[in-house]
C-alpha cells in the first residue's frame, strides 16, 4: 500500500459542488426571508401606534387632572418666632375628590373656615413636632441637611398636620375627598 501524496489529499478533501436541489433550496429560503421582512415590520407598527396612542392620552389625561388643582382659598398667615420676629407668608388651600374635581362641600368649608391664628398655630406644631432626620433614607441624607432644611421639612410636616386637624373627618371620608396645599413660606423658626 502506497502512501497518498499531499496532492491526492487535498483533491479528495475538496468540496463538493452543490448539486441543483441545494441551490434551489437556498433561492427559495432568501426569497422567503425577504418577503417576511416588510411584514414583521407592518406588524410591529400596528403594535406601536395603539401603544403610542395610550401613552399620549396618558399624559393628556395626566395634564388634564393637573390643571384642575386650582387654589379653592388664600389664606394669609403670620406668626412670631421665639426670638420676637413676625413673619408673613401665604398659603393656598385646594379641595377636591377623585370623583369631582370640585368638591363642593369641602370648598365650601375651606372658603368658610376662619383662618386667623392658623400661622402660629403651624409655627407652634413645627417646634413641638420637629422634623426627625431619622427617617430619611438613606440615613446619609440627614448629613447633608442644614438646620434651616430641617426646620423647613418642619414647617411642611406641621402645615400638613393643622390642615388635616382643621377639616371635619366627614368631608374628607366621602367620595375620596382631598386636600392640597402649596405656600410661599420658608419654615423660618428661629
Amino acid at each position: 500500500m502506497t502512501q497518498p501524496t499531499i496532492d491526492e489529499l487535498l483533491h479528495a478533501s475538496a468540496a463538493a459542488a452543490p448539486s441543483a436541489d441545494v441551490t434551489a433550496l437556498v433561492a427559495t429560503t432568501r426569497a422567503y426571508v425577504a418577503a417576511q421582512k416588510p411584514a414583521r415590520r407592518k406588524r410591529n407598527l400596528l403594535v406601536f401606534v395603539p401603544l403610542a396612542t395610550v401613552g399620549a392620552l396618558a399624559l393628556t389625561a395626566g395634564a388634564v387632572v393637573v390643571n384642575t388643582i386650582t387654589a379653592d382659598v388664600t389664606v394669609p398667615l403670620s406668626y412670631t418666632t421665639d426670638t420676637g420676629s413676625t413673619l408673613s407668608c401665604t398659603a393656598e388651600f385646594a379641595a377636591g375628590s377623585v370623583f369631582d374635581a370640585d368638591d363642593r362641600a369641602l370648598t365650601s368649608y375651606l372658603r368658610a373656615h376662619n383662618w386667623n391664628g392658623f400661622g402660629q398655630d403651624v409655627y407652634n406644631r413645627a417646634l413641638a413636632q420637629p422634623f426627625d432626620t431619622g427617617t430619611l433614607v438613606p440615613a446619609s441624607a440627614a448629613d447633608e441637611m442644614t438646620q434651616q432644611d430641617i426646620d423647613a421639612m418642619s414647617w411642611s410636616d406641621a402645615m400638613t398636620g393643622e390642615l388635616s386637624d382643621a377639616i371635619p373627618p366627614h368631608l374628607l371620608g366621602q367620595d375620596a375627598a382631598y386636600f392640597s396645599w402649596g405656600s410661599d413660606c420658608e419654615g423660618l423658626l428661629h
